[in-house]
């Protein structure tokens, strides 16, 4: 019997020791030079709960972001037509996501090529004639809505966890709740009020050569050279080194092309061994301007940043006309999405508005 108790207290002693072991760096903020080389030093991370926090729900507003897809189109169709010397014709958009089109008899051949060449996201609603002038009525496909749709959450939750993440924020909840809502609680922050201006920002995507004569590590030491500054990603699969590890960038300060330029960006398989890549598809004016940067830098690497961190630097192979652009760098399935949804995000931002905010 004695024996017994004695092996229990003996059981409780030890457990208590390795308990104590465990939350000492969660309680001893100066822990000697020598314990991490033999005792865990991974603090407990509390929750809201415990130790109080911002607790935010935010609606993305899928419905305004088709709308803004809408009006993308259609300044983009208005461009199109003046650069193809199309005149007389005219573009408006109606009823929140249609566009109107009134074209002179003259162009209608014209106008139907080119709606069947370059939109082929565009759907006829309706036609009519009328006194020599015909009217067409257009709206995105219904394959384009269901995938702005898919992607609008998405596209949210990439944007706001990157800005979490600058937020400095240990450990945060940022997840879908039901379909078009975003939970976010972060504990240990007393003001919703910045949390929201930091989320509520407009994405900022941009396209900026990275500087490879530049020295990396002497730019961490003493600082990048003139017109230049330095960024951070997360290494990939094709990146050369441990995937999720944090890499820096000496990048050229300058913007040579930002996410306004961009319609649409999807995942495709390739028919060759080295994983699927990313066809980024830009507007009249992006196709004139990424042809001009893809010229002037071949074999240079361009930096894909969104909100001040690099998410993939891919290498200009050859001048790049026409409008789409291939991605390719060793990605897996998660990575080539992951990218999309970077690039969609800079070009169709979705909107969202807080539907409840506490803090605890």
């Amino acid at each position: 019997m004695r024996r017994g108790v004695a092996v229990r207290l003996a059981l409780f002693i030890i457990a208590t020791v390795v308990s104590l072991v465990y939350l000492a760096p969660t309680f001893i903020h100066n822990l000697p030079s020598w314990w991490g080389g033999f005792m865990p030093t991974d603090r407990i991370h509390l929750g809201l709960d415990l130790q109080g926090g911002s607790h935010l729900v935010l609606e993305v507003k899928v419905e305004k972001a088709i709308e803004n897809a809408v009006e993308r189109v259609r300044t983009d169709l208005t461009n199109v037509l003046r650069d193809r010397g199309i005149s007389g014709v005219s573009v408006e958009r109606v009823q929140g996501t249609q566009i109107q089109l009134k074209v002179p008899a003259a162009s209608v051949d014209r106008v139907r090529g080119l709606l069947k060449s370059d939109f082929a996201n565009l759907a006829t609603v309706n036609t009519q004639t009328s006194g020599g002038t015909s009217e067409f009525f257009l709206t995105l496909s219904k394959e384009e809505i269901r995938s702005l749709r898919d992607y609008a959450v998405d596209q949210s939750l990439e944007t706001i966890r990157n800005r979490i993440d600058q937020f400095g924020v240990s450990e945060p909840i940022i997840q879908r709740q039901g379909q078009q809502d975003i939970l976010i609680q972060l504990p240990g922050i007393q003001d919703p009020q910045r949390a929201k201006e930091i989320i509520g920002k407009t994405a900022a995507l941009e396209f900026k050569l990275v500087d490879d004569t530049a020295n990396v590590e002497d730019a961490l030491k003493n600082g990048p050279p003139p017109g230049r500054q330095i960024l951070y990603g997360y290494a990939g699969k094709g990146e050369g080194a441990v995937g999720g590890d944090k890499i820096a960038y000496v990048v050229e300060s300058r913007t040579l092309m930002t996410g306004e330029y961009i319609t649409d960006a999807r995942v495709r398989p390739s028919s060759q061994l080295q994983g699927p890549y990313v066809e980024l598809i830009l507007n009249s004016t992006g196709a004139r301007l990424f042809e001009q940067i893809t010229a002037a830098n071949v074999k240079r690497r361009l930096a894909i940043v969104l909100d001040n961190r690099v998410y993939s630097a891919p290498v200009i192979q050859e001048r790049i006309g026409g409008g789409r652009a291939s991605i390719t760098g060793s990605f897996d399935i998660k990575e080539a999405r992951d990218l999309a949804i970077v690039l969609r995000a800079g070009a169709l931002p979705a909107p969202v508005g807080i539907v409840e905010e506490r803090t605890v």
